[in-house]
């Protein structure tokens, strides 16, 4: 995994600015134009996931729960 790549995932999933000082709303927009973008991303699923249940959004967090685990590669 490349340098670039894996700053990317750091800023805007592991890290993201958004979710972590509680703006989940826009966190959550956030990750849904990623997901929407790349179908296939189980990165972006599984934050898309966590900010749908702090939005209690429970259908939408078990949705993105389950492409996070259709797209993992290392299954």
């Amino acid at each position: 995994m490349d340098t670039l790549y894996k700053y990317n995932l750091d800023v805007d999933f592991l890290n993201s600015y958004n979710f972590r000082k509680g703006n989940y709303k826009q966190a959550f927009n956030d990750f849904e134009y990623i997901t929407k973008s790349f179908s296939n991303h189980a990165i972006g699923h599984h934050h898309d996931s966590l900010a749908a249940y702090k939005l209690r959004l429970s259908d939408k967090a078990h949705y993105h729960t389950l492409e996070e685990k259709n797209n993992v590669k290392w299954k």
